[in-house]
């Protein structure tokens, strides 16, 4: 069985998701394609149920996405903190 996940390009980089995918490489065979807006990875021969996998996947995904977000870059940007009040 076959399934494609479809992975906004505003969203995710191909550098992510290629990190994730090996990441995953025993766990189940993911194709890497795209078109103007996505990025799709398409899985099939999944060790475990499919959509765990891909639910699994994109959690995964999400971690490394995070963790690639300069320290600089916040997407609380211009919030303004309240106070600690003792």
């Amino acid at each position: 069985m076959r399934k494609k996940l479809l992975l906004s390009k505003e969203l995710y980089n191909y550098t992510d998701v290629q990190e994730t995918i090996q990441a995953y490489s025993s766990l189940a065979s993911i194709e890497l394609s795209s078109n103007q807006q996505y990025l799709i990875c398409d899985f099939h021969s999944c060790l475990y149920d499919l959509v765990k996998t891909i639910s699994e996947f994109e959690n995964y995904l999400i971690g490394v996405s995070n963790l690639s977000i300069p320290a600089s870059v916040s997407l609380l940007s211009g919030v303004r903190k309240p106070p600690i009040r003792f």
